[in-house]
């Protein structure tokens, strides 16, 4: 079998392991512009930062050789569905099963006047806007999702004034409802300065032009979101609307296509890197033979700003959920280093559906166990009865979620 695949970042390096993995006959090719090997993009804050200070590759040479993967850095123009060819700058190469996964662009809104920023999609945007923060007194930063805090996180260490401006109602909107948001704001101020439900009227000379503000800057970074690469898919006849559209299988259209990452459209699934791998894997089980659907994704994240860190699992709350929020400690009260802690639980029909926890510590491993929980239709109930680990120094006696669990149980049961 021969297996074409267009992308080498997280999502199409992952279908060529896990088919090899599994099959060591098949002929795997993966495409790729970049003339760089794989690196890690959600570092590309931390290397602006100086957190990083050495490589983020994720995959050398040696990965391809001891894999026997063929690597072929060049574009690629054009895809042929109904000869099986893909067209590159030099060559044109057969595939019985071809895999998209050519990730997506920077978003950049229609603003009078915008003309000279930097966004942070490559290694190359985190060089050029390191560079630049070492001369600049003053950055704005368009977009406070994920990225735009963490780029606002970074810069801010670098003894720049950071303004963070947000068009809707609460930062990291897609991850947090505007309660749990409100912790963060308020952490903030002092420390940058922020601008939600902002109305950006027009740029001009150096200056945001807001409804009744001007913000001065020396440097503009734009982190509005992505846009999926469509120009493959497009050439290829693929059925596209706002990512390239994938049934259960993740296949496209062409049932000898498949697509994954960021390139897709799938209702309520976030762009991460962990759903990529994902769907990947499932992509690479159907390759070979292995009847496979794409399970439910619950875009369990987490990102970090300041001292706070911030985990995400599930579902926002909506008018057909209940829920309940517990701000606790992560250790005993009394134990002279305890952390605040906040958990925030959602729940639909007495089953766990969603959960949004904030604080200094111990965030990581809460928000995981919330996602399992979800994933195996846990009731509010049942996590009521959860069994955790006590430890003054480590831990409270009553876990801040299992508290959070049995107030939200509480307001169920009236």
């Amino acid at each position: 079998m021969n297996i074409a695949i267009i992308g080498n970042g997280t999502a199409g390096i992952t279908v060529a392991s896990e088919i090899r993995k599994n099959n060591n006959e098949a002929i795997i090719t993966i495409i790729d512009k970049s003339d760089k090997l794989p690196y890690s993009r959600c570092s590309l804050p931390y290397l602006i930062s100086g957190a990083i200070k050495d490589s983020i590759q994720t995959f050398g040479e040696s990965f391809y050789k001891s894999n026997n993967l063929n690597l072929v850095q060049s574009k690629v123009n054009s895809i042929n569905a109904t000869t099986k060819k893909v067209k590159t700058d030099d060559q044109e190469l057969e595939y019985d099963k071809l895999v998209i996964a050519t990730g997506a662009a920077p978003f950049i809104p229609s603003i009078k006047g915008l003309e000279d920023y930097y966004t942070l999609h490559s290694i190359e945007d985190a060089e050029k806007i390191t560079k630049a923060a070492d001369t600049a007194k003053n950055a704005v930063i368009i977009g406070a999702g994920m990225v735009g805090v963490e780029i606002a996180d970074s810069l801010s260490k670098k003894q720049i004034n950071v303004t963070l401006i947000e068009v809707q109602e609460n930062i990291l909107n897609a991850i947090l409802d505007k309660d749990m948001s409100n912790i963060i704001e308020k952490r903030l101020k002092g420390e940058l300065k922020l601008f939600t439900k902002a109305n950006i009227k027009e740029i001009s000379q150096n200056k945001i032009i807001l409804e009744n503000q001007k913000i001065e800057f020396d440097l503009l970074i734009m982190s509005c979101g992505v846009k999926p690469n469509l120009f493959l898919a497009k050439s290829a006849s693929l059925d596209v609307d706002k990512g390239i559209i994938v049934n259960n299988k993740l296949q496209t259209s062409n049932p000898d296509i498949y697509a994954c990452g960021d390139c897709i459209e799938l209702p309520g699934v976030a762009k991460l890197a962990t759903n990529a791998i994902v769907q990947a894997k499932v992509i690479a089980n159907n390759i070979i033979g292995n009847n496979q659907n794409v399970p439910t994704m619950h875009n369990t994240c987490i990102t970090k700003i300041h001292n706070l860190i911030v985990g995400s699992t599930g579902q926002l709350e909506c008018d057909s959920t209940i829920s309940a929020v517990f701000h606790g400690k992560t250790r005993a009260e009394y134990y002279p280093e305890s952390k605040k802690i906040h958990v925030k639980l959602i729940a639909k029909d007495n089953k766990l559906v969603g959960a949004q926890i904030i604080g200094e510590e111990d965030v990581i491993g809460r928000i995981n166990w919330l996602a399992l929980a979800i994933q195996n239709n846990m009731t509010v109930e049942q996590l009521c009865k959860a069994e955790a680990a006590y430890n003054p120094a480590l831990s409270s006696t009553f876990d801040p979620v299992i508290v959070a669990a049995n107030i939200l149980q509480r307001k169920i049961s009236k």
